[in-house]
C-alpha cells in the first residue's frame, strides 16, 4: 500500500499497513449494518406516507375494505422488508413491494 506525501506516492510501513487493513476491514464488517439502516430509513418513511390508510375514520367512500387490505398487506411487506439481509448481495437486490393505488 501507498500513502501521498507532499504529492509523492510513498510505500507505507508494514504497521501502517496493518493498521489500514484493519480499518478496512471494520468499515466491510459494519457494510450489512449500513446497509440494513439505510434500508429501514427509507421504510420508516414509506410506512409513515401511508399511516392514514390504517386510520379507523377512513370511510367506505375514501377505501374500500378490499383497498384497505392492499394498504395492509402492503405496510406488513415493508415491516418485513429487513427480513433475511444478512449480506451486501441481498441488501443490494432487495425488492420494494408495490404501493397499492
Amino acid at each position: 500500500l501507498y500513502k501521498i506525501v507532499n504529492g509523492e506516492r510513498i510505500a507505507m510501513t508494514d504497521a501502517e499497513t496493518t493498521a489500514r487493513e484493519a480499518e478496512e476491514k471494520v468499515w466491510e464488517d459494519g457494510a450489512v449494518n449500513r446497509g440494513v439502516e439505510q434500508i429501514r430509513i427509507r421504510r420508516n418513511q414509506l410506512l409513515t406516507e401511508s399511516d392514514w390508510t390504517q386510520m379507523i375514520d377512513i370511510t367506505d367512500k375514501r377505501m374500500d375494505n378490499l383497498t384497505k387490505g392492499k394498504w395492509q398487506t402492503y405496510r406488513e411487506n415493508l415491516r418485513d422488508i429487513t427480513d433475511g439481509l444478512t449480506t451486501t448481495t441481498k441488501i443490494k437486490n432487495v425488492t420494494w413491494p408495490t404501493k397499492p393505488s
